[in-house]
């Protein structure tokens, strides 16, 4: 369950990196991208560590730009899974 529940020492800011950095070498080797759109909501979701929905995730978007459409955000969300 460690993975699950991050222990109190957990640095979420490089589990973010991570996550990130795994993303990108995958779609670098698969010839895919990813967008602006796609890295924001992926940062949102590794930064949460639980389960979070398309609009708390458009929220979060949101605090730090444009107001993205539930469309955009559940496109993204499909291209990341």
């Amino acid at each position: 369950m460690a993975s699950v529940f991050p222990t109190p020492d957990h640095d979420h800011g490089r589990c973010t990196a991570d996550a990130l950095e795994h993303a990108e070498a995958l779609c670098a080797k698969r010839g895919e991208r990813l967008t602006p759109m796609r890295r924001h909501v992926l940062e949102v979701l590794a930064a949460s560590h639980k389960p979070i929905g398309a609009y708390e995730i458009i929220e979060q978007v949101a605090a730090r730009g444009p107001r993205p459409a539930p469309i955009t955000v559940y496109r993204a969300l499909d291209f990341l899974t």
